[in-house]
């Protein structure tokens, strides 16, 4: 689903979760799990990207 008038694209999973939270007058409980979810998300994949740029870093500057 893409957001109104910017282009960017949500998730159907993180809309139902708003609205579920909307039916239940829990949307600040529903936002901080996930937000705790979407960074526990992003940490891993940055934690890959560093792990695996380590090394082509360690032979660019070993060429140096």
């Amino acid at each position: 689903m893409l957001c109104m008038n910017h282009g960017t694209k949500l998730d159907n999973s993180f809309i139902q979760a708003i609205a579920l939270g909307e039916e239940t007058s829990q949307v600040e409980n529903v936002l901080t799990n996930i937000s705790e979810l979407y960074f526990e998300e992003n940490r891993d994949k940055i934690a890959l990207l560093l792990t695996l740029l380590e090394p082509a870093l360690m032979l660019l500057l070993g060429e140096v």
